[in-house]
């Protein structure tokens, strides 16, 4: 059976970003539907930007998962997101995020 990262909490989800370098404030959480099939050209970058990260999403379409976008502290831009994806307690999407420019980035 395939295992992937479990954050099971805030305390792991927030000390996953900052080992990474990301000082984040409060998330603000919302359920989404990971899609069955990823066929638009964003879709697919998308998903190469994940998998370079070692993180599956098309493994898990159709789950109900939970977005947590967390807005990044301490850098110039107010516009810098963080955004973590899990379905259950499990990573399956991470980037980090400009919004006035909607230029993604891997958290790694």
């Amino acid at each position: 059976e395939e295992t992937g990262l479990l954050l099971a909490d805030e305390a792991s989800r927030t000390a996953w970003l900052e080992l990474r370098g990301w000082q984040v404030g409060t998330p603000t959480v919302t359920q989404i539907q990971i899609p069955q099939t990823w066929e638009t050209q964003q879709g697919q970058s998308w998903l190469r930007l994940q998998a370079a990260q070692d993180l599956h999403p098309e493994r898990y379409g159709g789950c109900t998962a939970s977005r947590y976008l967390y807005p990044v502290t301490g850098t110039e831009s107010e516009y810098l997101y963080a955004e973590l994806i899990l379905c259950g307690d499990v990573l399956i999407g991470a980037q980090v995020y400009d919004a006035s420019t909607q230029l993604m980035q891997s958290v790694i």
